[in-house]
């Protein structure tokens, strides 16, 4: 369950598709886990039920320093790269440890669905590194080839500033199913000025 929480995180304040590399696996991880349970009271330090901006901050930062695995201020693509590996390989077990706790009554069945999972899970897989890369070249705005901290910085701002549509500061839980489902945003000046979500 803690590798889920940690997946669910990452997806939630770094983006969309950033190393959200298993936000297709996972559809109803925000209904899930929007609450005061599960990944949502990760973030909320100070458990009143929002994630204000210093608490979104902080998450962001902790994401941050664990890609930038040497320590420069900056991720590089590889490092990006790798963090996305990591991550595919921390939910390839989970299934994997799932599936074993669920058990097979058929062996011949349980092979096909296994094969059907693996190639699903490929598939996955391929389409959101396409997505992670694509994340990677919107938040690298100065196209050097990696992304710095300040850079990081910004794509944090417009990320908060679309999830709170009310905008008072904080991001409820029902802001941040209607972003995770991808509803648009209650100004349409936010709309205009950010990128496009994918």
């Amino acid at each position: 369950m803690q590798r889920f929480v940690s997946l669910r995180i990452l997806s939630v304040v770094v983006g969309g598709t950033a190393l959200a590399l298993t936000l297709n696996a996972l559809p109803a991880a925000a209904d899930s886990g929007a609450g005061k349970t599960g990944w949502f009271a990760k973030i909320d330090k100070n458990g009143d039920g929002a994630i204000d901006r210093p608490e979104f901050d902080a998450s962001r930062q902790s994401i941050f320093t664990g890609i930038d695995t040497n320590g420069d201020k900056q991720i590089s693509a590889d490092e990006w790269k790798a963090a996305q590996e990591k991550m595919h390989q921390r939910m390839h077990d989970a299934m994997a440890k799932k599936a074993a706790q669920n058990g097979t009554a058929d062996k011949a069945t349980g092979d096909k669905t296994a094969e059907a999972t693996n190639d699903k899970t490929k598939q996955r897989q391929e389409h959101a590194a396409e997505r992670s890369q694509k994340w990677f070249e919107r938040m690298d705005t100065n196209k050097d080839g990696q992304i710095s901290a300040s850079e990081w910085q910004a794509a944090g701002d417009q990320r908060f500033a679309r999830m709170d549509t009310d905008k008072n500061g904080k991001v409820s839980p029902d802001e941040m199913k209607a972003r995770w489902h991808h509803k648009p945003a209650s100004s349409d000046a936010t709309q205009k000025t950010e990128p496009t979500q994918q």
